[in-house]
């Protein structure tokens, strides 16, 4: 008799002479786990979002667009350098930075929205911006003395891009306060992770800013100077 035929005949015989046993209700996935699992769809590692990060830095170097936007938002600052995680990891994703000391002009997140591939889907009317990034630029441990002062605190966008980052969405702090402001915050579900999570709903008007790359690879080292003589 097999190795396969003995583990079936012993399982017939459990099943014959045992009761059953009462229904045990499937032990539902931590949110953190659910929330990790949705976004390895393309990646290994949920926290890597290195190719997001190097998506904003192609869009700072060949869309004249968002380089326009980039510079009425944070200014024309001279010696400057993108640099990663500026305020240590799992925090912001990038910050605007001085070339020769430490000192941090703005911050910058960003993200990826695998449903977006080429038209921004119909059926979403807002930008989401998640409660627990609010801590960046409202009074928290983070900025409090700063605010105390009576200054206005880091310049911060938050930049979505679609599947195959070359479309970007993004918006300013500016525009999150403004909608936390008249919206407060909301629990929308989430069916990827199929749980409620809190957001700040920031609709599709004239403060979420648009920006595509896919027609200016033949305009880049018109752009990419541009970038250069922007930073130096």
């Amino acid at each position: 008799m097999s190795v396969f035929e003995i583990f079936f005949c012993q399982a017939k015989t459990n099943y014959t002479t045992q009761s059953p046993e009462p229904y045990k209700k499937p032990k539902q996935m931590p949110l953190t786990q659910r929330i990790k699992e949705c976004a390895t769809i393309d990646r290994d590692d949920p926290y890597d979002d290195e190719a997001e990060r190097q998506a904003l830095r192609k869009f700072l170097k060949i869309c004249p667009e968002f380089q326009e936007f980039w510079a009425g938002y944070f200014g024309k600052i001279p010696h400057t350098k993108i640099e990663d995680d500026p305020l240590g990891l799992c925090k912001v994703d990038l910050g605007l930075m001085c070339k020769t000391y430490f000192h941090i002009y703005g911050l910058i997140e960003v993200d990826i929205f695998h449903s977006w591939e080429f038209g921004f889907p119909s059926n979403y009317k807002y930008f989401h911006v998640l409660e627990r990034k609010l801590k960046y630029f409202l009074p928290s441990d983070y900025n409090s003395e700063t605010l105390r002062q009576g200054k206005p605190g880091k310049p911060y966008i938050t930049c979505t891009f679609n599947r195959y980052r070359n479309q970007m969405a993004c918006t300013t702090k500016e525009n999150i306060v403004r909608c936390l402001h008249k919206y407060g915050v909301q629990e929308i579900y989430m069916p990827k992770i199929q749980e409620y999570d809190r957001v700040i709903r920031c609709p599709l008007d004239e403060n979420i800013h648009w920006f595509g790359i896919q027609w200016l690879f033949r305009f880049w080292h018109g752009a990419e100077n541009i970038w250069n003589y922007m930073t130096t």
